[in-house]
């Protein structure tokens, strides 16, 4: 009970949320966080990605700073003794679920993502680039990180199996594990589990907006390494130069961010672990619990295209989430293992002792050591499951989108200004507009929340036929970005 207790955003609390925004619109879902009241990591996570959808993009950055605090306590902790921190990884405790949640890798970088999308949508474009500039910083640090930790699961593996009675565990010997999941070949075509090509490409983008295209190349360069079947990276690295130092008139560079479907979920099973035979000849088996991700399967079909202004733009793939998961997991995995095989022996151990000498009380440690390997199935599930990008010069003022999937009901978005990002999420049939960004010709911000006043926030994009459309409006922000930098020759 104590155990089950210690669960902080459950699996159940998480259909709630879903089945609140598919009915009555994220405001619902919102409703439902406030009454469960968590203020842990994931709580905090989940609460500000709700409230984005709702278009509130102040309380989104508020509940995003909440737990963006948390994940820069472990950050502190891993600068100041990264080989403590790294040796926790084999930390034997009575429960994975009993560790307090310090997020997935790839969740901690896209943090620093929403937040600053949030940031832009408030038309505080000048924040926002700090916002990416940790982004980039915490790759770093977790980067140093898995690599020590990954050494250390070796010398462990090594030491343990002089061990009587080690014998090193493969998935492929666990009756029931989807090995699947994590030998899926794209998974060899990531870098890694955790760097995130949508947070480089809004850097460049970013940094470009703001007229410093030294800064905006690194950006651009690193998304086209992260997703080589993506042309749009490439694209905007080699035409930089010539779209910072030409503008035209009456023209906006717009960014097209197309979230799809929902992030995959963590199953956490038990399964048996052969670890010794018995004095009859029969295998002793211990109870270890495993995860997987399973990919929730989508309402609607990945959408290709999207028509803007009746100019149809291809939309290409920048993030997976479902494949960054199963890539992060599969890294983590033979600490994972080792871990689970450490704590499960010793509990074993204890309960054949027990056991022998009496079998009643040996019952009750049974049950308690199998009732004490509670899956920890903890992951930032309202998060997309693909994220696509499109980029297109549109004239300014007001255009109708239309997406693959998405109901001909569509919400207007107005465009203005030199540069524009434009995030609708898709849910089912669904599509909401997440809060359109604007930076003016002069330097200027303003930004476009999606609300109307007398309209509903979660009015969508795509919705049901005969529902009337909420009309964009744009706001002027207390914080605004410096005017462009003129680009000036020098002569020796």
């Amino acid at each position: 009970m104590f155990l089950a207790g210690c669960a902080t955003i459950s699996t159940q609390t998480y259909d709630q949320v879903r089945e609140a925004r598919d009915t009555s619109g994220p405001q619902g879902a919102v409703k439902v966080l406030e009454q469960a009241g968590g203020t842990d990591l994931l709580s905090q996570l989940e609460y500000g990605e709700m409230l984005r959808l709702a278009s509130r993009h102040e309380d989104s950055l508020k509940a995003f700073q909440s737990a963006d605090q948390k994940v820069g306590e472990w950050e502190n902790g891993a600068r100041s003794d990264i080989e403590k921190t790294a040796g926790m990884v084999l930390g034997a405790v009575v429960s994975e679920r009993l560790t307090a949640y310090e997020g997935q890798d790839y969740e901690k970088v896209m943090l620093t993502v929403r937040m600053a999308l949030d940031r832009m949508a408030l038309g505080d474009w000048n924040t926002a680039r700090v916002d990416i500039r940790r982004t980039h910083d915490r790759e770093d640090l977790i980067a140093e990180l898995r690599a020590k930790e990954y050494s250390k699961v070796e010398e462990k593996a090594k030491a343990e199996s002089k061990t009587e009675g080690f014998q090193p565990i493969k998935l492929t010997e666990i009756d029931g594990y989807p090995v699947k999941s994590i030998q899926d070949p794209r998974l060899s075509q990531l870098k890694n589990g955790y760097q995130n090509a949508l947070g480089h490409y809004l850097s460049g983008f970013l940094y470009e907006a703001l007229q410093e295209p030294s800064l905006a190349a690194p950006g651009y360069q690193r998304a086209a390494e992260l997703s080589p079947g993506s042309k749009l990276p490439q694209q905007a690295l080699a035409t930089l130069d010539r779209r910072v130092a030409r503008a035209t008139a009456g023209q906006t560079d717009v960014l097209f961010l197309i979230e799809h479907g929902e992030a995959p979920r963590l199953v956490a099973k038990s399964f048996a672990i052969p670890y010794g035979i018995g004095g009859v000849g029969v295998p002793k088996f211990f109870q270890m619990s495993i995860p997987y991700f399973d990919d929730m399967p989508s309402k609607s079909a990945a959408p290709s295209q999207i028509t803007v202004g009746g100019r149809s733009l291809k939309l290409e793939p920048i993030v997976d989430f479902g494949l960054m998961a199963n890539r992060s997991l599969k890294d983590r995995m033979p600490g994972i293992l080792l871990r689970g095989f450490i704590r499960g022996a010793a509990k074993a151990v204890v309960r054949d002792k027990v056991n022998e000498r009496n079998p009643l009380l040996g019952l009750a440690v049974t049950l308690a050591t199998v009732a004490s390997e509670v899956p920890d199935d903890r992951t930032w599930r309202g998060l997309p499951q693909r994220i696509y990008i499109a980029r297109a010069q549109m004239p300014e003022g007001e255009h109708t989108i239309r997406i693959d999937g998405v109901a001909d009901a569509v919400q207007p978005v107005r465009v203005a200004g030199r540069y524009a990002v434009v995030p609708i999420r898709i849910i089912g049939s669904r599509g909401f507009n997440t809060g359109v960004a604007l930076l003016n010709q002069g330097g200027a911000v303003t930004a476009s929340s999606g609300d109307t006043p007398g309209t509903s926030a979660d009015s969508p994009v795509g919705g049901d036929a005969g529902t009337p459309s909420a009309s964009p409006i744009a706001v002027t922000p207390d914080v605004a970005a410096p005017a462009a930098v003129r680009r000036v020759k020098v002569r020796k």
